[in-house]
């Protein structure tokens, strides 16, 4: 059991690992052992307010350190594929239409990335995390597939 040195608490879930790495990059420290979805039953009870209420969950926002601030690199919703099946272009097609015509979600994300001042993607990826494909939901341009290692180095190179 290990104590918060925040709030006190005390739970075997706090994780005491430094968040700050030895090559000076800070990271979030992960809270818990578990990988529960902690919000799933907030997320599900407010999207059924309606009555012109409106919200979105913007899967992630990649960030990067410019000059010392946080800055937004990327607004990404994520897509999972299950199993092994093979991921024609009609289906990546209907992930495109999900978010623009169905749920009209890429709207929402669209706005958020021109107010961050970067662009909004789609990342689908394989469950087993084997393959990736992205698409410019900005510029509604796309797909890319990609390898792990080749996923990463794109993550790593949005500015």
């Amino acid at each position: 059991m290990t104590q918060c040195p925040t709030c006190g608490r005390i739970s075997e879930d706090w994780s005491s690992d430094e968040t700050l790495r030895p090559d000076g990059e800070v990271r979030k420290a992960r809270q818990r052992r578990d990988s529960e979805d902690r919000a799933l039953s907030y997320r599900q009870w407010r999207y059924q307010f309606g009555g012109g209420c409106f919200v979105s969950d913007i899967d992630q926002v990649e960030w990067r350190v410019v000059d010392g601030a946080p800055t937004p690199v990327g607004v990404l919703e994520l897509s999972r594929v299950d199993g092994n099946v093979r991921v024609p272009e009609s289906y990546r097609t209907a992930v495109i239409e999900r978010f623009t015509k169905r749920d009209g979600q890429a709207t929402s994300v669209i706005e958020m990335a021109k107010r961050l001042g970067t662009t909004a993607w789609v990342v689908l990826f394989r469950w087993d995390l084997t393959e990736f494909w992205v698409y410019n939901l900005s510029d509604r341009r796309g797909w890319w597939a990609l390898r792990p290692a080749a996923y990463e180095n794109w993550i790593r190179a949005l500015r």
